[in-house]
């Protein structure tokens, strides 16, 4: 039985001579009834205290609920901070390293352009001058020599020309290619008509004695450098003219957009080669026969200019029946050309 101090338990405090009347069943009823009575008295106080203060203790659990919480996301949010301060200076220290990069290649590269503006200097004037000076004087003793009976001196002088010519042509080729490997490309809107109508013009002395014809049909719209691009299709043209057969030549172009690319097909119908020297003949100073008048450097120029432009030219030869070009590049500048 749970023992109350007299002071507090109402009962005892009403009973007299508690400990004298416990064992009576009539004073026990009594009792059980003032005790009862007392348990509903203190549980209606303690439902009106908790009436009067239960929501301000619910307020302090979702408060301190809410301190958990925040805590909680204060500590995951400094980790992240921590985490991305890490990714930041590591992602900083590989843009530093990829500066560095970039200024050593861009250190190389001005010293690789300096060195071929410096060739091209050299080969447009210390290179010519002499071999101008050589033709003039050839020209001067086949004047002399004009009417002496001297056994085999005109072959010789011929001959010396012609070399000294051919060796003119070479560095002219050498500084156009040297020039399509380094000078700024300018992209805009290409007028296809414009150029080939140009070149047309310009090969026309060579085009009529034999009867030959250019055309082409409807060019997709693209971009590119137009006098670069004019220069490759200037050494295709040449090249077709060169190789031509016993026959009137015949040089056709057409073209049509594939994938964000433009791509240009040019055919003729001259002597062909082997198929077997498709890549070959890009090399510099490649030739089909040693008589041969070019150079060996015009296909050289045309890859460089595509090359530049961020495309690529193929071959196809067709030994007795023709060659095929086919060039491509971006419709657009890219973003990036290469170098």
């Amino acid at each position: 039985m749970v023992r109350y101090p007299t002071a507090a338990n109402p009962v005892r405090a009403s009973l007299p001579g508690w400990r004298k009347w416990q064992h009576c069943p009539r004073h026990c009823l009594g009792l059980a009834v003032v005790s009862i009575g007392w348990h509903q008295q203190t549980l209606a106080q303690s439902n009106a205290l908790w009436q009067n203060h239960g929501s301000a203790v619910a307020g302090w659990l979702v408060s301190g609920l809410a301190i958990v919480v925040l805590a909680t996301l204060v500590w995951r949010l400094r980790r992240e901070i921590v985490n991305l301060h890490q990714s930041t200076s590591a992602l900083e220290a590989q843009v530093q390293r990829s500066d560095r990069a970039l200024v050593a290649s861009g250190e190389v590269l001005a010293a690789r352009t300096d060195s071929l503006d410096l060739f091209v200097r050299l080969a447009s004037h210390d290179l010519r001058s002499p071999l101008a000076n050589i033709i003039t004087l050839i020209g001067l003793l086949k004047h002399q020599s004009a009417g002496r009976q001297i056994d085999g001196m005109e072959n010789s002088l011929t001959l010396m020309e012609k070399s000294a010519w051919m060796m003119t042509h070479k560095v002219d080729a050498v500084v156009s290619l040297v020039r399509a490997q380094t000078a700024p490309l300018h992209w805009q809107p290409l007028d296809f008509d414009q150029i080939l109508q140009g070149l047309r013009e310009k090969f026309a002395r060579r085009l009529e004695p034999h009867r030959g014809t250019l055309s082409w049909s409807a060019l997709p719209p693209a971009e590119g450098d137009p006098e670069m691009l004019t220069l490759a299709l200037e050494q295709l043209l040449n090249n077709s003219l060169i190789y031509r057969r016993n026959v009137p030549p015949v040089i056709e172009l057409c073209g049509w957009r594939e994938g964000g690319e433009v791509v240009i097909i040019l055919r003729d119908n001259g002597q062909g080669f082997d198929p077997k020297y498709n890549e070959d003949i890009f090399t510099m100073f490649t030739r089909r026969s040693a008589d041969s008048e070019g150079s060996g450097v015009g296909l050289s120029i045309c890859q460089a200019v595509i090359s530049r432009h961020g495309g690529s030219i193929s071959a196809l030869g067709r030994p007795g029946e023709g060659a095929e070009f086919t060039l491509r590049w971006p419709c657009v500048a890219p973003v990036a050309l290469p170098v």
